[in-house]
């Protein structure tokens, strides 16, 4: 969380966010802010976040010193997927917020539930869980980069091929601009927003159990718990289409 690099990521979303309603917005636009801003930033920014902190011993050339220490290369990176939580966690708190502010002042056409706004806090604990997995994988400084470009033109051409395609992508909005410029409110899109949720956990699931896997000493607990997340993503992603 105190990485500058997702200290960024967090800055960011915040002036985003001032500025939004400084210059005033749409419903749609206010939906939106809720149910997608965050997965952009910080969340596309904690994969380089989480793949600097899993690999700043190697760049530091410190990792021979790591074999002195009382915890093991699979208790460091179980520490990197718990850290992960926090800022999933602070999203989740300003996402509240910003739910709560809108609430109040009638911003909404369609108040999103509790599942839509958490979704993006989930992102963000996906985005950094992601950074882990490359970084124990792929030490390369050009790996995150090549991810998050990746992960962003996927997320694209699933959202360009429809509705059912988009519910598959990390960052969704739930909701149809329709054929205006967005100062008409048209809908939300149908679908689960409780199962859209458990897909993408099981996604962050299958990224924490991919990270443990490359330094358990037995590798059986972590396939195991890749093979149920994988499960849990699969029934949610199937669950959620209308």
């Amino acid at each position: 969380m105190r990485h500058p690099v997702m200290v960024f990521g967090f800055a960011w979303w915040t002036v985003l966010a001032v500025g939004f309603q400084s210059r005033g917005t749409s419903a749609i636009q206010r939906f939106e802010s809720v149910t997608a801003q965050l997965s952009f930033f910080p969340g596309v920014v904690a994969v380089l976040a989480g793949h600097l902190l899993a690999t700043r011993d190697r760049r530091a050339g410190t990792t021979d010193l790591l074999d002195t220490l009382p915890a093991s290369a699979r208790q460091r990176v179980l520490a990197l997927c718990a850290a992960a939580l926090v800022p999933a966690a602070v999203a989740a708190v300003l996402n509240l917020a910003l739910t709560g502010y809108f609430i109040v002042t009638g911003g909404f056409v369609e108040t999103p539930d509790i599942w839509q706004v958490l979704q993006a806090p989930v992102t963000v604990l996906g985005g950094t869980l992601l950074g882990v997995l490359i970084g124990v994988w792929l030490p390369s400084r050009a790996a995150p980069v090549m991810a998050i470009i990746v992960v962003v033109a996927i997320n694209v051409w699933l959202v360009e091929h429809g509705s059912t395609g988009a519910l598959f992508a990390p960052m969704f909005s739930w909701v149809d601009w329709g054929p205006y410029d967005g100062s008409r409110w048209v809908r939300t899109f149908p679908g689960s927003t409780f199962a859209h949720d458990a897909y993408l956990i099981g996604l962050c699931g299958m990224a924490a159990a991919g990270a443990v896997l490359r330094v358990a000493e037995h590798r059986a607990i972590p396939l195991l718990a890749g093979v149920v997340a994988a499960t849990v993503a699969v029934v949610g992603g199937v669950a959620q289409l209308p």
